[in-house]
């Protein structure tokens, strides 16, 4: 029997999930703390390319980003005071040239469907990813299919780190009435990754900010929170592809027209 206990001990040990605590302040604000929020995963994207996709080298990369666990009851308070339904992620680039936005992804905090955050089945998601590409890589999915890539692109990123800022707790305060719009453009939210484009160069520091969002409405219902990870690419190299020395792409396939479309629009905002 003790053994019996000592089982069932582990079991329900293993299946407990640490939640933040949604706490009010002196102000009347809901806050929370929690050490769930990280950049977890890096991954660099290889990218095979020449006729017989014998040459590698990067599409670019992917961010794999953990997210606070509450209560229902605490998001329950959070969706009906202040219309929190997500959380929203801003990718930020810092090179020589200086620190700019790349794009935003959210993700609802409940999974979709039958799993709406008044369904007592509700099951809030973990986790997301978001690839940022290299321009070459960005265009079109279509165009990935090509054996040599567009914009002369050859880069590989050879040398990369990421690092831990802090270990300390998170702590996210939701104030009443901050209801910033959110301007930029949001993809519909996919199981499959989210792509931001990065541009031709990859070169630079990236960080991550955090915040609660309102995606019915488009409000950020909360300040910005570095993620305690940033990721650096310090190295980038120029491969040599003879199979594409001379190569264009077939005026003939439907997805060269992509490709006219991106460089009409880019000479354009030259002129």
């Amino acid at each position: 029997m003790d053994l019996l206990k000592i089982i069932i001990f582990i079991f329900a040990f293993s299946g407990c999930t640490r939640y933040s605590k949604l706490q009010e302040n002196e102000h009347g604000d809901f806050f929370f703390q929690t050490t769930d929020l990280h950049l977890k995963k890096v991954r660099i994207i290889p990218w095979p390319v020449g006729i017989k996709g014998k040459d590698t080298i990067s599409k670019g990369m992917s961010l794999s980003v953990t997210y606070p666990k509450l209560k229902k009851e605490d998001l329950q308070k959070l969706h009906d005071k202040y219309g929190v339904d997500s959380w929203i992620v801003r990718v930020r680039k810092s090179s020589t040239l200086g620190s700019r936005a790349l794009g935003y992804f959210y993700t609802p905090i409940f999974q979709p469907g039958r799993f709406g955050i008044k369904n007592l089945r509700a099951r809030q998601i973990k986790s997301s990813e978001v690839l940022v590409y290299y321009t070459a890589a960005a265009i079109s999915d279509r165009l990935q299919a090509f054996p040599c890539p567009v914009l002369n692109h050859r880069r590989k990123i050879t040398d990369w780190k990421l690092s831990k800022i802090s270990n300390a707790p998170i702590t996210m305060t939701i104030t009443p009435g901050i209801g910033i719009p959110l301007q930029a453009k949001l993809d519909p939210f996919s199981y499959v990754p989210q792509m931001i484009n990065g541009g031709i160069e990859l070169l630079g520091r990236y960080s991550l900010e955090f915040a609660a969002f309102d995606f019915h409405n488009k409000r950020v219902i909360s300040d910005w929170i570095d993620i305690p990870e940033h990721f650096k690419i310090d190295r980038e190299e120029e491969i040599v592809l003879p199979d594409c020395t001379n190569w264009k792409p077939p005026p003939t396939r439907p997805d060269y027209h992509d490709w006219q479309r991106f460089k009409w629009k880019k000479d354009t905002q030259k002129k």
